[in-house]
């Protein structure tokens, strides 16, 4: 999946909006009609903002319908990179329910002091497991997976894409150990898994080396 980061709300894309609890959303962030719209239903009470609450509903611009997802993160208190990977992670779950490969983020100020673990969440709750299921499982995941991503804050800078870049390469890590651990043993077995560190090594500039079982023997193992 790739992360974008922009620093103008986009006016067609679909819109994912976390909202703290309790607190008003930047219209710096949202632009003046996505504002309006999640005002009205904090005022309503329709979307209280509570932690792991979500609203789907549509922001209509003339004859433009845009799909809007609020998620709610809770009280701000303490906020740290935890709470904004943990955060990320389930609102990108939840933005699956789209169904759209598109999708805009904004997030609050707070996630800019900690976009790395932003982009860590958001990659990894993008994991797609599809491959190893078939059906109507096989087709859910895949008609939710998401291509592509824009986070939207009020100004982009080089240290925050490099946040961003680190972020995706860990969650990448993780993400391939993943797939390799869903493996069944008649997919993954030992000269399986050699290729695969082989391939790492390779690609990374590290050393590899293979003990044979002779090699084995003779260490003891």
């Amino acid at each position: 999946m790739k992360i974008l980061l922009s620093a103008k709300p986009s006016l067609t894309e679909a819109t994912v909006v976390a909202v703290f609890e309790n607190e008003t959303p930047e219209k710096s962030l949202l632009g003046n009609d996505l504002q309006k719209l999640v005002l009205h239903h904090l005022k309503q009470k329709t979307f209280k903002a509570e932690n792991g609450e979500s609203l789907s509903t549509h922001l209509y611009t003339g004859k433009h319908a845009r799909k809007v997802l609020l998620v709610g993160l809770g009280k701000s208190k303490d906020w740290d990179a935890k709470k904004s990977r943990n955060a990320a992670g389930r609102i990108i779950k939840a933005a699956k329910s789209l169904k759209e490969k598109n999708i805009a983020f904004v997030f609050p100020k707070a996630f800019e002091k900690f976009l790395q673990e932003t982009a860590e969440g958001l990659t990894m709750g993008n994991y797609d497991p599809a491959i190893y299921k078939t059906g109507e499982d096989k087709k859910k995941l895949e008609e939710g997976a998401i291509d592509q991503t824009t986070i939207h804050f009020s100004h982009s800078s080089k240290e925050l894409l490099e946040m961003i870049e680190k972020g995706q390469t860990i969650a990448a890590a993780v993400n391939d150990i993943r797939h390799l651990v869903n493996r069944g043993p008649n997919l993954l077995n030992s000269e399986a898994l050699m290729k695969e560190a082989k391939k790492v090594a390779k690609e990374n500039g590290y050393r590899f080396t293979d003990f044979s079982k002779s090699k084995l023997e003779k260490m003891g193992m």
